[in-house]
């Protein structure tokens, strides 16, 4: 594995420590059997090259401070090269006359070559700690970039060489001045210093080579990371371009269902008026067709007042309800019927399943209109199938109407459900009330009059069927109404919705009214409004019928 070559090994934890104590085994074990220099390097207290270093750097100033620079001594250094240099010359005449200067040539050739080969001695080691020091730095970089078994190794075996040049060195700059003259003779720098010296070179040459290889090792293994990770990319990139077509496939998809959608529904918009007005005048067909048999009025005078009610009203709850049924179906498919579970709340379940009157107003987003319309238009079938008494103002198109407008369609609503129980004299007494009427209060009184029989009773009012500047008017006159029927003593139980989602519209909302806001869920939250969207037991309106007509002769 190419990783060996410049990951460091499982066990290697300070390297450049490591390798100066193995440098120091190798040195006391195999390159050193002189028990003093074990001694002396222990005496030391070296944790590190440096250190070892420094103290033959000491050594050598305290050599230079003691050996001076007189000129006498230059002169004689000087004397000594240039005879040393020239000594070959003179070997050669000394073979043509030795009887003159054989002896005095020799005697002094020692002499002045011990001075040549002690100044060179000084010169070697001080040139080998100056390489030394320079390539300490470098050997450091290696320790820390390839910290390897094998460079520790080396280093080590670098470090044992360095400090058996350095002992070396350091025992002659702390020698006397005689016995440095004897070496210079007796052991020169060529055969004391030069092997350790190229020792010391070839083993830094080693750690540059570990450096290359491990360098050339650690880029291949980039080279094949990176290779690996341009690979990973192009698959990577494959895969999205796949991810992409197939994103805008779909959204081709989506396109063409929603043109498909749209058609549909500009289909069913022309067709819905036709049958609306089929479908109004076939309910009232069959409204109209129901008689009464005992103390009722005939098919015929019902039919004039409640015409002449009618005829009074701008709003057709009826045709309103069917329109609702109908957009209400259209809107089933799409994907826009799914909403906020909102009837889920416990603030609509304590409005319902309370025993006293209470009121709620639904508050949503103009968003959410046609999701609120569908509740309200599920929460009228319901109550319709459960035989209780419900009454509405829905929103038409293009269409809002007045407070008073609002008054007389519930009224007209309480009086064709409640046709089959009303005497002839009770009706007509309500007939004279209703035409009578001119303020909200006297609309209210009858509205009173017609729910007071009932136990329960629902009325909701789409705000937004109710003109801007007559908003807060039909608040405060359903806040009175609901007041005058505890006036009343009535068991009437009086649960009021409104439907709220035009901004500005509910700033009269009363103290006791509860307010439930609609806010926006995300798509995986929304759900669609249930069938039976009211939970709870509902309380079926029995009708309480009392002698109306003789409370009214009374």
């Amino acid at each position: 594995m190419t990783s060996l070559w410049y990951l460091a090994s499982p066990n290697a934890h300070n390297v450049a420590a490591t390798a100066f104590e193995e440098g120091l085994r190798v040195f006391k074990t195999k390159l050193t059997a002189d028990p003093k220099k074990r001694e002396y390097l222990d005496d030391l207290k070296a944790a590190t090259l440096h250190e070892v270093l420094v103290e033959v750097s000491k050594a050598q100033a305290v050599y230079d401070a003691k050996r001076g620079s007189s000129q006498v001594r230059e002169c004689i250094l000087a004397f000594s090269k240039r005879v040393h240099h020239y000594g070959t010359v003179m070997d050669v005449m000394v073979q043509h006359h030795p009887e003159y200067a054989s002896l005095a040539w020799g005697a002094m050739k020692i002499v002045f070559g011990s001075i040549v080969e002690h100044e060179r001695l000084g010169s070697t080691i001080v040139t080998a700690m100056c390489d030394i020091a320079d390539a300490l730095p470098r050997i450091e970089l290696a320790e820390v970039l390839y910290p390897t078994t094998m460079m520790k190794q080396t280093i080590a075996l670098l470090y044992s060489y360095i400090i058996k040049f350095l002992l070396r060195a350091l025992a002659w700059y702390e020698t006397s001045t005689a016995s440095r003259a004897i070496q210079s003779f007796t052991r020169p720098s060529a055969l004391r210093y030069t092997d350790l010296i190229q020792d010391i070179y070839k083993a830094t040459g080693k750690v540059n080579e570990l450096s290359v290889a491990g360098s050339q090792a650690e880029q291949r293994d980039m080279h094949n990371k990176l290779r690996d990770i341009h690979a990973e990319q192009k698959e990577l990139r494959d895969q999205l371009q796949e991810h992409l077509e197939e994103v805008q496939r779909q959204l081709q998809s989506l396109t063409t269902l929603v043109q498909q959608t749209n058609q549909g529904q500009q289909w069913t918009e022309s067709t819905l008026s036709l049958h609306i007005q089929d479908t109004v005048v076939m309910n009232q067909n069959i409204m109209a067709s129901q008689v009464d048999i005992r103390h009722q009025l005939s098919d015929v005078q019902l039919t004039q007042a409640l015409t002449f009610i009618s005829s009074s009203c701008s709003i057709d709850h009826k045709t309103t309800y069917q329109q609702a049924l109908l957009f209400r179906q259209a809107r089933k498919l799409s994907m826009t019927s799914k909403c906020t579970p909102f009837w889920d709340s416990n603030l609509l379940r304590t409005w319902n399943t309370s025993s006293s009157s209470s009121r709620i107003t639904l508050k949503a987003t103009f968003r959410d209109r046609l999701n609120v319309r569908d509740f309200s238009t599920n929460v009228i079938e319901q109550l319709m199938k459960s035989s209780v008494a419900i009454f509405w103002v829905l929103k038409t198109q293009d269409a809002s109407y007045s407070t008073f407008d609002v008054l007389k369609s519930l009224i007209y609503q309480a009086l064709t459900r409640d046709y089959v129980s009303h005497t002839d004299t009770v009706f007509s007494f309500n007939l004279r009330k209703f035409q009578a009427a001119h303020s909200l209060d006297d609309y209210l009184n009858l509205l009173g009059d017609l729910l007071e029989h009932l136990k329960l009773v629902y009325i909701i009012i789409d705000l937004d069927a109710v003109s801007a500047e007559g908003v807060d008017d039909c608040r405060k006159a359903f806040n009175a109404f609901s007041r005058n029927l505890a006036l009343r003593d009535a068991k009437t139980v009086l649960k009021a919705m409104y439907l709220e989602y035009r901004p500005g519209v509910g700033q009269e909302k009363a103290d006791d009214e509860l307010l439930l806001r609609i806010a926006r869920a995300p798509q995986r939250q929304s759900k669609r409004i249930p069938n039976v969207p009211l939970r709870g037991r509902l309380k079926l309106a029995m009708r309480k019928l009392p002698d109306r007509a003789g409370a009214i002769a009374m």
